[in-house]
């Protein structure tokens, strides 16, 4: 039989346990900017400078068990898949990213395990975001333990290239450009330069601001010789993008237009009204004949079996003659 005095005991130890375990046994910190932030449940950290992958890059987010006697268990949630102990939901869930293979799911008494965050490179500029991080817990004051962060994001460019070039048409050279993760995106202007030096803005389209790959287009005046361009985006904020200088080699003459000049299939070669009909040669770069014909008006589909290079097309009338270079990429 247990003496009175050892179940006194017994029962002042067992209220020790449970008060531990009542009071509030799980808190977070995470470091940011240099400045350590404690989390409790149900707890709104409010990020006082805008998350970039750099500032938020693997930044361990540290869950301590402050029980003094009684281990902390976590539970893993299969909704969404996988199993996971850390759940992360809200407007901002995709910009993070969550590496969670360091916490065992069972903590010991006054002891501490970390899961990592980072930034997602699909992560775009924003406004104010708010992810919710939910853990759940043998606590019995916290069964589910939450806590709140909300953010911004810079530093993320607000749009992608994927490609850029100009092409010489009948109406112009067309410049193209394609894109995606475009936000926070005011537009493009595009920029020509006939020395490579000086640029000056020829003509502005506005972005779309949309989901997923989007394709632009811009006409420009026809010009001689190689002109060089640029694309540069602009956002809201006024911060700017440039794609890398790109250029087209392309002659005038009054006998012909070639297009599209660099090509990478196939050219057409177009008299003007008054001059038909022509006869034209084109030569390789060092003087080799490689095709001819004659042309009434327009003739369309021709290098198709030209190499990569640089050719040089004759275009000759009943009364005058022209050589123009083309480009096969």
């Amino acid at each position: 039989m247990i003496s009175l005095v050892k179940k006194i005991a017994m029962i002042f130890f067992l209220l020790g346990i449970f008060q531990d375990m009542h009071a509030q046994s799980i808190k977070a910190s995470v470091v940011i900017a240099g400045i350590t932030f404690n989390i409790t449940n149900n707890y709104t950290f409010n990020s006082p400078v805008a998350f970039t992958p750099s500032l938020i890059n693997n930044t361990p987010l540290i869950i301590k068990n402050a029980s003094t006697t009684t281990a902390l268990t976590l539970t893993q949630t299969c909704v969404p898949a996988p199993c996971t102990y850390i759940t992360v939901g809200g407007s901002g869930a995709s910009d993070f990213t969550i590496n969670q293979s360091s916490i065992t799911g069972s903590i010991a008494a006054n002891s501490s395990q970390s899961f990592y965050v980072s930034i997602s490179p699909t992560a775009t500029n924003g406004g104010l975001r708010t992810d919710t991080f939910t853990l759940h817990t043998n606590d019995p004051s916290n069964p589910i333990f939450k806590f709140y962060i909300t953010y911004t994001i810079s530093g993320v460019l607000p749009v992608d290239f994927i490609s850029y070039k100009a092409v010489e048409t009948a109406d112009g050279t067309l410049i193209s450009w394609t894109v995606t993760n475009e936000y926070n995106n005011k537009g493009y202007y595009i920029k020509r330069s006939v020395d490579g030096v000086i640029y000056s803005t020829v003509g502005f389209v506005p972005g779309n601001n949309q989901a997923g790959i989007l394709t632009y287009q811009y006409t420009d005046s026809p010009a001689e010789g190689t002109v060089y361009y640029k694309i540069v985006q602009e956002d809201f904020d006024g911060n700017i993008i440039s794609t890398p200088v790109f250029y087209i080699s392309f002659f005038l003459n009054n006998l012909a237009s070639l297009y599209p000049n660099p090509f990478t299939s196939s050219f057409s070669i177009k008299l003007p009204d008054n001059e038909s009909p022509a006869i034209y040669q084109v030569f390789t770069a060092s003087g080799i004949l490689i095709d001819s014909g004659t042309i009434t008006s327009i003739l369309a589909n021709l290098g198709n079996s030209y190499v990569s290079g640089i050719y040089f097309v004759h275009i000759i009338t009943s009364t005058e003659s022209t050589t123009s270079r083309l480009i096969k990429n």
